[in-house]
């Protein structure tokens, strides 16, 4: 999932901005620096999701729901530091397929840069359909 928040103006600038970024992705492997960021970005919000004892049974659950080791959690910091770029590149040319991306666009289309078709077909919901 990416996400944006921009002024209605920019809207398809910035669905392509994404586009280009998860194209880059897949056919380039990132930067020591990027990757470096990333990793840390990863390693040091981790602590976050233990912060409440509901946080740290929900993961407890995730866990064994998927299967997972028994020290996923006590090893994930260690193995999101091993990663390397090209395991990143290979797992988003798995994961990530721009061509079947789903947009959710929320604002006034006639003030929008430029049409979303321009993206796939657009099916437009107003604020009454979408309160059903």
């Amino acid at each position: 999932m990416a996400g944006a928040e921009t002024k209605a103006q920019s809207t398809a600038e910035v669905i392509r901005l994404i586009l280009a970024d998860i194209r880059r992705m897949r056919d380039e492997l990132a930067g020591e620096e990027e990757l470096a960021q990333a990793k840390n970005t990863l390693v040091n919000s981790f602590v976050f999701i233990f912060d409440r004892p509901e946080k740290i049974l929900n993961q407890r659950m995730r866990v064994e729901y998927y299967g997972l080791p028994a020290d996923y959690l006590e090893t994930f910091r260690a193995r999101v530091r091993a990663v390397t770029a090209e395991e990143v590149r290979e797992a988003t040319r798995k994961i990530l397929r721009p061509e079947n991306l789903k947009f959710v666009v929320v604002g006034d289309a006639k003030k929008f840069d430029a049409p979303l078709d321009e993206f796939g077909p657009v099916t437009p919901l107003s604020l009454e359909e979408s309160a059903r």
